[in-house]
């Protein structure tokens, strides 16, 4: 199922989401290896603890706009959280702490040309950035790889008007598919 060993075993139990959980919710999209793109979210909500996948709610119907409109062929979405924080609360860092090694090993199965940083969470985890709305459709180098910051399409849902690079981002990953 390409999870880490301790999550195969007996669940994940590294912090204290895992008493409320239903599920850890782990991958979606078109492969668990070797991916073109990885979008990176927050943490799960109510239907992805319910459904054991990554934005499968308003936010994820969003999110699947955005990857037919980029014209996104080999993708899968994770979250920096695997399991949902009470009342969808924003993840604690001692949370966050305890999934990295999951995310890690994500990224590093699915190693993927391009990271999509999905909202604050994620910008902050992987490029050390906390301002969003500044940042969207730019690209930073980190350990993880090649990021993009794009506003989580939760953000977006909820109204707030910011731009989307949708076209940036079939550009960009046109040119990555190409060695560029």
């Amino acid at each position: 199922m390409g999870q880490t060993k301790l999550i195969e075993d007996e669940g994940c139990k590294l912090c204290p989401l895992h008493g409320t959980r239903n599920n850890i919710v782990w991958i979606r999209g078109t492969s668990e290896k070797d991916v073109d793109i990885v979008l990176v979210g927050e943490a799960p909500g109510r239907d992805e603890d319910l459904t054991g996948k990554p934005f499968v709610g308003k936010a994820g119907r969003l999110l699947d706009k955005w990857i037919e409109d980029a014209e996104l062929t080999s993708y899968a979405i994770v979250n920096i959280v695997k399991c949902r924080p009470p009342a969808n609360r924003k993840p604690l860092k001692s949370e966050i702490r305890a999934c990295l090694p999951h995310l890690m090993k994500q990224l590093h199965d699915l190693n993927p040309k391009l990271i999509v940083a999905l909202g604050a969470t994620p910008s902050s985890v992987l490029t050390n950035r906390k301002e969003v709305v500044a940042n969207i459709g730019k690209m930073f180098k980190s350990r993880y790889g090649t990021i993009i910051i794009f506003p989580h399409p939760a953000y977006i849902a909820r109204g707030v008007d910011v731009y989307v690079p949708i076209k940036e981002l079939r550009e960009i990953a046109k040119k990555k598919l190409e060695g560029g």
